[in-house]
């Protein structure tokens, strides 16, 4: 007889099993900041009269509308997680003070960030990386800029809330690029001593001079850092704080989704290391990085996003449609690529390809139209440049 698959408990079961102890009696734990992650990916943009007020009484704002499997995994998750919210006393009455988002083409910029309060204490949740092109350039930019537009963003959206002098403590958290801003924010900040925690879920790592500094040095044991068994984007750039490994469902980078990531108790499933291909993949995104200056990385970004914003593309699951659609103007910036950036870029796309990421596969992998896939030819090859 085939042994019975062992039961695999997430996030919602989490709300359901803890939701009715009030973080009065029951501190705040790991899981909980990941949800306080989760809750600020949702279209928050939608609400106009909510400062100050319950969370609970914002559910129809958020989502005016029922959402059905149809929207996806991870739309459709993030959508039942609120759903969970008024009848779970842990969360029902935690109050949204502040909430900012800032999307701004030309200057590479997606930010989100919303202040939380419950009693003394507050929330800082940073949103994580979009579907956007531009959000994904943003990150990218990681790799030779310091700071980006989200973590001067990110530090002033503190700053403000330690000015405010309303809150004994405040902890911050983020998953993907808002673990990353959490950690600068609370490095770069104006006041450390008021950071009581920093949950930071398979988030980029900072730069090398942030992470020599005091300030790092200051906070870093106020850090837990949390990645899944094949994380990719959580093992980028420099780490100097140690992570837990979290057991997942789903593989490579889909495990990156925090609703794969196994909830036992108030805590997380571990594991004692990251799979193979996780290994492989982070030795060598570092080796090729190593390896490029500044300079060259910034180019080969601007040269990357140049000629996927010239799809006129707004979303990655769009690029396929949209590379058919204005061909004629990615080929014109394609054809005036030097033929050692276009090695340089052919080695990141593999290394990109291979953990998955970046919505690569959509364009490489999936069925598309034979006029699209005629026409993105070139891309896999040097053939057509002339």
């Amino acid at each position: 007889m085939a042994k019975e698959k062992e039961k695999v408990y997430n996030l919602l079961d989490y709300m359901d099993w803890r939701g009715d102890l009030l973080p009065s009696a029951v501190p705040y734990s790991d899981v909980d900041f990941v949800i306080f992650s989760e809750l600020v990916y949702a279209p928050l943009e939608n609400l106009k009269d909510y400062k100050g007020r319950p969370i609970k009484d914002l559910v129809r704002d958020v989502y005016p509308e029922v959402l059905t499997d149809r929207v996806g995994f991870l739309r459709k998750t993030r959508y039942d997680l609120w759903q969970k919210v008024p009848t779970s006393p842990r969360f029902a009455d935690v109050k949204l003070e502040e909430f900012a988002a800032d999307f701004e083409a030309e200057q590479s910029k997606q930010f989100a960030a919303a202040l939380f309060s419950y009693g003394e204490d507050a929330v800082i949740a940073y949103r994580g990386t979009d579907s956007t092109i531009i959000g994904w350039k943003e990150d990218f930019m990681l790799s030779f800029e310091v700071p980006v537009p989200a973590q001067s963003d990110a530090v002033a959206f503190l700053d403000r809330a330690i000015e405010s002098h309303r809150f004994k403590r405040i902890y911050l958290c983020g998953h993907s690029k808002g673990g990353n801003l959490a950690k600068y924010a609370a490095t770069m900040c104006k006041d450390q001593e008021m950071i009581a925690g920093i949950y930071d879920y398979d988030g980029p790592g900072l730069d090398d001079e942030s992470l020599k500094s005091q300030r790092w040095e200051n906070i870093k044991d106020r850090i837990k850092g949390f990645i899944p068994e094949s994380s990719v984007v959580g093992l980028l750039l420099g780490r100097g704080a140690t992570n837990k490994i979290v057991k997942s469902e789903s593989v490579s980078v889909m495990q990156h989704n925090p609703f794969y990531w196994h909830v036992m108790g108030s805590t997380f499933v571990t594991s004692d290391e990251t799979t193979l291909s996780s290994r492989a993949i982070d030795t060598a995104t570092h080796d090729f990085l190593d390896k490029l200056s500044n300079e060259k990385r910034k180019l080969l970004v601007e040269t990357l996003f140049s000629l996927l914003e010239a799809t006129g593309a707004r979303e990655l699951r769009e690029l396929p449609v949209y590379v058919a659609k204005n061909f004629a103007e990615v080929k014109k910036i394609y054809q005036n690529v030097s033929d050692e950036d276009w090695q340089a870029l052919k080695e990141m796309g593999e290394i990109l390809k291979q953990s998955g990421s970046f919505g690569v596969k959509t364009v490489y992998d999936r069925d598309v139209a034979p006029e699209v896939e005629k026409k993105i030819g070139f891309l896999k090859n040097r053939k057509g440049k002339n």
